[in-house]
């Protein structure tokens, strides 16, 4: 019984992977082969191109992280300088009353 279970794997073995079938058949089998090996190449470079998608997601939101970083920054920066300069306005107009004031030296 061994025996026939081997001669019937040796022969599913055999037809699985080179059928013997003459002309039309193996010209079928050989188109088969081909677009086999096609999509084989196709998945691959889709997997490629996915994985590639991923890494460029990432960079982008890295990226955007450091733009919305820097956008902030920026905003802090003028509203310092909007300070500085509110502040410099408050001392022009202090000097200028100063300035209007009569001096004490009698002049």
């Amino acid at each position: 019984m061994a025996r026939g279970t081997e001669a019937r794997s040796k022969a599913r073995t055999r037809t699985e992977t080179e059928p013997e079938v003459p002309g039309e058949a193996a010209s079928e089998f050989a188109k088969f082969e081909r677009l086999d090996g096609l999509v084989r190449t196709l998945v691959e470079r889709f997997q490629a191109l996915h994985s590639e998608h991923i890494e460029t997601l990432a960079q982008l939101a890295k990226r955007d992280e450091q733009i919305r970083d820097l956008n902030q920054r920026r905003q802090d920066a003028g509203k310092r300088l909007d300070d500085v300069l509110a502040r410099l306005d408050q001392l022009d107009v202090q000097l200028e009353r100063r300035q209007a004031l009569p001096s004490d030296d009698g002049s």
